[in-house]
């Protein structure tokens, strides 16, 4: 397996981060970023959810969707996702459960629980 790039390793700044821990942060970057926000990468991030409290339940499937194509196409060491709803305590606010394999690690499966606040701003749990 290729080893982190120095990007990666200067961020984290430990060595000792699993493959799940570095997939885990991506996707906390990932989800948090809006589509034509990145500076270097065209498309990178997911579509502003912010109007999402207005629309529920009914703007979940394209939440899902929307996540799922995202992770896709930008987090390559996952595959096999799946996204499903899960209850979320707060109120005007979207839980969701990712579910995928991660390629070539011993490490096989990723499983994150996302929290999708009112104002679009996702939490990891």
């Amino acid at each position: 397996m290729a080893s982190r790039g120095i990007l990666d390793r200067i961020s984290f700044g430990r060595g000792d981060d699993t493959v799940t821990d570095r997939i885990r942060a991506h996707l906390h970057v990932l989800l948090n970023t809006r589509v034509n926000n990145s500076a270097t990468v065209s498309g990178y991030g997911i579509s502003d959810f912010s109007e999402i409290c207005h629309n529920i339940p009914d703007a979940i499937p394209n939440l899902r969707r929307s996540i799922r194509n995202t992770i896709l196409r930008y987090e390559p060491r996952v595959t096999s996702l799946t996204i499903r709803e899960v209850e979320a305590d707060e109120l005007f606010s979207v839980g969701l459960e990712i579910n995928g394999r991660i390629n070539n690690s011993s490490e096989k499966l990723v499983h994150i629980v996302v929290i999708c606040n009112s104002s679009g701003r996702f939490t990891l749990l």
